[in-house]
């Protein structure tokens, strides 16, 4: 799975595109003009909404948080997602938390688990 929807998936897809390697945060600066870059998170989208829909039903969750760095570009792949999840009553939300989610987990926990 992480080989078709991670930060490396999108770099292999632009540069089989394009012939060039970029960094994700550049396709997604391209994206606003260049065919290849939108279509590059246009395939992400669907690839992600594939690998949810496919894991997730069995679990029904309500929603799917998405977060990381990858969330600041997600109006370039989430209608594509959304579209392949079509149907199913799972939302797809982005995270209020950003890349600090993981920092915020972490300290919750230790507090949880070692503040008295």
């Amino acid at each position: 799975m992480e080989y078709l929807i991670s930060t490396a998936s999108i770099q292999r897809s632009y540069e089989r595109r394009t012939g060039r390697r970029a960094e994700v945060r550049e396709i997604a600066t391209l994206a606003n003009g260049e065919r290849e870059a939108r279509q590059t998170f246009e395939d992400f989208g669907r690839d992600l909404g594939e690998a949810l829909r496919d894991n997730c039903t069995i679990f029904q969750p309500d929603c799917i948080v998405l977060g990381g760095g990858i969330a600041r570009s997600v109006r370039l792949f989430l209608p594509a997602a959304e579209k392949v999840m079509e149907g199913l009553p799972i939302r797809i939300c982005i995270s209020a938390l950003g890349s600090y989610a993981p920092l915020i987990g972490a300290g919750v926990h230790w507090r949880n688990a070692y503040w008295r």
